[in-house]
């Protein structure tokens, strides 16, 4: 699993590295439980928080980056690029700070300052950068043939805003372009800041969907706005479980406002498992740990990912809640729940509900490490909306299925296959490479790249900070590779089994 915090947030306690191998996405691990109680199949469990504006009165906690605390390494980059995040960034345009996290070979990433240079030019054409970013059409014909896929525009006389899909349509989304302006606004929706939760398999392949225009379209579909002020999100249940009646949707509701930081009610506590006790009686008592930590389990990102972020989690542990109860009722066996006994239409209006909410159902989970793999088929493989079969997997740290994986994306450079890459992990160090900030056990975006000479190189997106990018040559790659996690239509899935094999005789 890839489970490896930002370091630079204070923390008390890291965790350990969990082994990765054959855990499937919904096996429950031991000493985690969850309870829920049984309902209707088509029953929701709602989550709504209420108040989110309210401000920490704890200074320190105001701007998560005061905690950086060292001297910056040297760095390397375009000053004009640099100088242009900045002067949004310090006009209040960008929120999200353009500079943090850094390493010796850094430079942005392409994506990002896209996003940047076209709030800059609207800027400079007094023009507001919100038409910029949803352009405004007559018709959806018009609309069409102006757009590139994943591209969002608003058409007249419609109350929410469209999105140009990858089967060559214009789908309408569910909230309007003020409200979309709050939950991914430009430049920041590119500037994935991972706490200290243990969550970066999850920030990458939020990172690797929303940075692809063509899978975009699957997280901004699982928002919807409401008439009330606020905005729901809610995210695809494991295909395993989506026949389950227990294993019901988790949707987080919350006021959107310019002022929105989902952090603002982030757990400052941490179960940790300690073990299962056996009784007498041949039941398993579950003990938990209380560890308290300084700092926030939620991202400094766009609100958009935030809500994404957290609401992982809770779906989690009610997918869960339900394969424990399952296996518990079929063994007869009995359990203690560190867990609320009702989710179901509760509604917390203090932040201190939420706050109790948030670290029983969810850092246990979420922040223990996962798979990027399972997140994207979670969101991409079971869409039929997308026009494409999409299929997950990862490598098992075989290096024969490594290089097929390699081999195929080298062969098809334009196959628009979703990589993401896993370094090594160590047992006495947490970087393999200070210098790049290349973490042990760690989970990246992956752009491999050939040069006119056919070397390759490998350009990694940390979710430390996903507005920059690092390089590895070919022989960092082999170096520091574990696994490759990755996503892509069905033929391409399967000319990688063949290479795969091909290996093996």
């Amino acid at each position: 699993m890839e489970n490896s915090i930002n370091p630079f947030l204070p923390v008390k306690n890291v965790g350990q590295i969990q082994n990765e191998e054959n855990i499937s996405p919904n096996q429950p691990l031991e000493g985690q439980s969850a309870e829920i109680v049984q309902g209707n199949e088509n029953d929701l469990v709602e989550v709504n928080i209420s108040g989110l504006n309210e401000v920490l009165d704890n200074p320190e906690d105001d701007n998560i980056l005061n905690a950086v605390a060292q001297e910056p390494k040297p760095i390397y980059y375009d000053e004009n690029d640099y100088n242009m995040a900045f002067e949004l960034y310090n006009s209040g345009v960008l929120k999200i700070r353009p500079d943090y996290w850094r390493s010796e070979p850094f430079a942005y990433n392409d994506i990002y300052m896209n996003d940047v240079k076209m709030i800059k030019d609207a800027s400079d054409k007094g023009i507001n950068p919100k038409d910029a970013y949803i352009k405004n059409f007559k018709t959806s014909d018009e609309a069409l043939n102006a757009l590139q896929t994943g591209d969002l525009c608003q058409i007249e006389g419609e109350k929410y805003i469209s999105i140009k899909s990858q089967d060559g349509t214009i789908k309408p989304l569910n909230v309007t372009g003020d409200t979309f302006m709050m939950l991914f606004p430009p430049g920041d929706r590119f500037n994935i800041q991972q706490a200290q939760a243990g969550d970066c398999y999850l920030l990458t392949a939020l990172n690797i969907m929303q940075s692809n225009p063509e899978t975009r379209e699957a997280l901004y579909r699982c928002f919807v706005e409401n008439d009330d002020g606020t905005v729901s999100v809610s995210i695809p249940i494991s295909e395993d479980l989506k026949d389950d009646p227990l294993a019901q949707s988790v949707v987080f509701t919350v006021p959107i406002n310019e002022n929105t930081d989902i952090r603002d009610y982030a757990s400052t506590t941490m179960y940790d498992k300690t073990g299962s006790t056996k009784n007498n009686d041949g039941s398993y008592t579950y003990s938990y740990q209380n560890e308290t930590t300084e700092g926030s389990y939620i991202s400094e990102s766009c609100v958009g990912i935030q809500m994404l972020e957290n609401v992982y989690g809770l779906q989690l542990a009610v997918e869960e809640s339900a394969t424990l109860i399952k296996s518990l009722n079929a063994s007869h066996l009995s359990y203690t729940a560190a867990t609320p006994e009702d989710l179901r239409g509760v509604t917390y209006d203090s932040k201190e509900g939420a706050v109790q909410l948030y670290h029983d159902f969810d850092e246990t989970l979420r922040g223990n490490g996962g798979k990027p793999s399972y997140v994207m088929e979670r969101f991409l493989c079971n869409d039929e909306t997308l026009g494409i079969n999409y299929k997950a997997d990862y490598t098992r740290s075989d290096r024969n299925y490594i290089d097929a994986v390699m081999e195929y994306v080298t062969q098809n450079p334009n196959s628009h296959i979703m990589l993401s890459f896993s370094s090594q992990g160590s047992d006495d160090k947490d970087f393999l490479d200070e210098d790049k900030m290349l973490a042990a056990s760690h989970a990246y975006t992956l752009y491999p790249q050939k040069d006119k000479n056919g070397e390759m190189s490998y350009i990694l997106v940390n979710p430390w900070s996903t507005s920059k990018t690092i390089t590895l040559n070919q022989q960092e790659f082999d170096q520091y590779v574990r696994n490759i996690y990755y996503c892509c239509d069905e033929e391409a899935y399967d000319k990688i089994d063949k290479l795969f094999f091909s290996k093996m005789v």
